[in-house]
C-alpha cells in the first residue's frame, strides 16, 4: 500500500516528529510512504535520511478569485500523485489536505486529514468549501475531538472520526541507569512559542533559586518563526538573575539522549492538544510536572507519573518540581510507573497498527464505493 504523506511544515515540530516515528514502524505493515515537503529544511533532510522518498511542493491554497494561482497548485499535486500513484494521501493538517483536495477529486485514494492542533471550529466550514472532503479524520486527543466534533460532523458528514493517541519508539525512548548528580536538571522540550509558556518556566527557576533550591535548567528547542523569540527570552532569564543556571540548548534531533541528561521534565503550555514530549520523557522513566490543559490529563496521570498543575501559575509549578527534585526517590517511582503506562498505551508499534488497519478500512470502503460507481453506470447503459 503506498501512502503519500503531506507535512506540515519544512521544520520539524511536534506533528512531523510523529510522521518520522511512524514511519519506521508502519512500514512493518505493509505501508510505503512517500513524502511532499512544503518547501526544503529540516523535515525534507530529515525524510531522505530516513529512506522516505521525498517531493518538494508548495502546499498553494485552491483560491476561485486567484485562478491562476490556484490552477498552478493543482498541477502540481495532480504531478506527484499521478507520479505516485496512492493508495491513501495522508495530509499532516488542515491545510495540506485542503490543498491537495481539488487534485483528487477524480481519484478513488481516500484522504486523510491528521488534526495534530485544534482550529477556530467555525473555519472549518469555510476550510473545506467547495473541494473534496476528507474521508477521515484522525485526531491525536479525546479533548481535540470534543472541541471541534461537532463542526466536522456539519462540514464532513459522511467523513469518520478516529482518537488515535500519538505513540513512540519505546526501543529508542529507553533509559534505565539515570545518573545520580548532586544537582538536578531540569527541562522543558518545545519549539520556542509563546503558547509553551517558557516566560513561566523562567519565573519557575527565578522561584526556586530564590528559595535556595539547587538546580540546573535546560530550555531545549528554537524559534522556527525566525521572530526573535528567542532572543527575548535569553534576555529576560538574565533579567531574572538566571545567568549560569538557564542553558538554551536550541533545537536538538537528540531528543532521546537530551532526556537521558534530565531528572525532571516540565510541560508549561497554555495549550496543547497531546504532549509528544511528555510521552518521550515518560518512555525514559522521566517523573513530569505539566500543565492541565487539553490533551495532557490523558498522557499524565496526577500523583502517579507526575504532577498536572494549572497553566500560567509559575508558583504551583514551582512547588511541584521542588516535590520532585528534592526526593530522588519519588522521581524514581514516579518515572517507573510512567514508562509502565507508555509501555500500554502509546507504542508507536501499536499505533502504527491502528493507523495501518485505518488505511485499509478505507482502502474497502473506497473499492465498495467504485463497485458501485461502475454498477450504476453499466445499468443506464441502454440495452441492445
Amino acid at each position: 500500500m503506498r501512502v503519500l504523506y503531506i507535512p506540515n511544515s519544512p521544520e520539524i515540530g511536534g506533528a512531523n516528529r510523529y510522521l518520522l516515528t511512524l514511519w519506521p514502524h508502519i512500514q512493518r505493515h505493509g505501508v510505503e510512504p512517500f513524502a511532499a515537503c512544503p518547501a526544503p529544511g529540516p523535515m525534507a533532510d530529515a525524510c531522505r535520511e530516513a529512506g522516505i522518498p521525498c517531493a518538494i511542493v508548495e502546499p498553494a491554497q485552491p483560491e476561485w478569485d486567484r485562478p491562476i494561482e490556484s490552477w498552478r497548485g493543482f498541477r502540481r499535486w495532480r504531478s506527484i500523485v499521478g507520479e505516485i500513484g496512492p493508495d491513501v494521501v495522508h495530509a499532516n493538517d488542515f491545510w495540506n489536505a485542503r490543498s491537495i483536495a481539488p487534485a483528487l477529486a477524480f481519484s478513488s485514494a481516500p484522504l486523510v486529514c491528521h488534526v495534530h492542533f485544534p482550529v477556530a471550529p467555525e473555519s472549518i466550514p469555510w476550510t473545506f468549501r467547495h473541494v473534496r472532503k476528507p474521508d477521515l479524520f484522525v485526531i491525536n486527543s479525546h479533548a481535540t475531538h470534543h472541541e471541534l466534533a461537532g463542526a466536522l460532523s456539519q462540514c464532513c458528514p459522511v467523513a469518520r472520526q478516529q482518537v488515535v493517541h500519538n505513540g513512540v519508539d519505546l526501543a529508542r525512548f529507553e533509559q534505565r541507569n539515570r545518573p545520580f548528580r548532586d544537582v538536578p536538571r531540569v527541562g522543558i522540550v518545545a519549539n520556542l512559542l509563546p503558547v509553551k509558556g517558557h516566560v513561566d518556566f523562567l519565573m519557575m527557576a527565578s522561584l526556586l533559586q530564590a528559595r535556595g533550591v539547587e538546580a540546573e535548567y535546560w530550555i531545549v528547542g528554537d524559534d522556527i518563526h525566525r521572530v526573535g523569540y528567542r532572543e527575548e527570552l535569553e534576555r529576560y532569564s538574565r533579567e531574572l538573575g538566571l545567568d549560569g543556571i538557564v542553558s538554551f540548548l536550541g533545537f536538538r534531533t537528540d531528543i532521546n539522549d537530551v532526556l537521558g541528561e534530565l531528572d525532571v521534565l516540565v510541560s508549561c503550555s497554555h495549550q496543547e492538544p497531546f504532549g509528544l514530549s511528555l510521552v518521550e520523557a515518560m518512555a525514559c522513566r522521566l517523573p513530569v510536572v505539566a500543565t492541565r490543559v487539553g490533551g495532557i490529563p490523558e498522557v499524565v496521570v496526577h500523583d502517579r507519573t507526575g504532577f498536572l498543575v494549572p497553566p500560567h501559575a509559575p508558583d504551583v509549578l514551582a512547588e511541584a518540581v521542588h516535590a520532585l527534585v528534592a526526593q530522588p526517590d519519588v522521581r524514581a517511582s514516579m518515572g517507573d510507573e510512567g514508562r509502565r503506562r507508555v509501555e500500554q498505551r502509546f507504542s508507536a508499534h501499536g499505533h502504527a497498527a491502528t493507523i495501518s488497519e485505518a488505511y485499509r478500512r478505507l482502502g474497502r470502503r473506497a473499492g465498495r464505493r467504485q463497485t458501485a460507481i461502475l454498477e450504476a453506470g453499466q445499468s443506464r447503459e441502454p440495452r441492445r
